[in-house]
């Protein structure tokens, strides 16, 4: 199998100025785990995928215990990481 067996064409793109909601929206609507991000010239810089969605406030997807985590960490506490 080659990409050209699974890749959607014509290519379903977005600009950098695209909002992360309409982004995720698009993204379900038309089916498509990920999307080029392009530039004025039409020249890919970036790609969004499902994982860059995961866990974001704009998408509604954030983490109940962010702030939590976020007061750990300002606190010193590593959570069982080392920096």
């Amino acid at each position: 199998m080659l990409a050209r067996d699974v890749m959607v064409s014509p290519v379903i793109t977005v600009t950098k100025s695209a909002t992360v909601r309409d982004v995720a929206r698009m993204m379900l609507e038309k089916r498509i785990s990920a999307v080029p991000v392009v530039d004025n010239a039409d020249k890919v810089i970036g790609i969004v995928t499902e994982s860059d969605l995961l866990h974001r406030v704009e998408a509604g997807t954030e983490r109940r215990d962010t702030c939590a985590h976020h007061r750990r960490i300002e606190a010193g506490e590593s959570g069982g990481f080392r920096n």
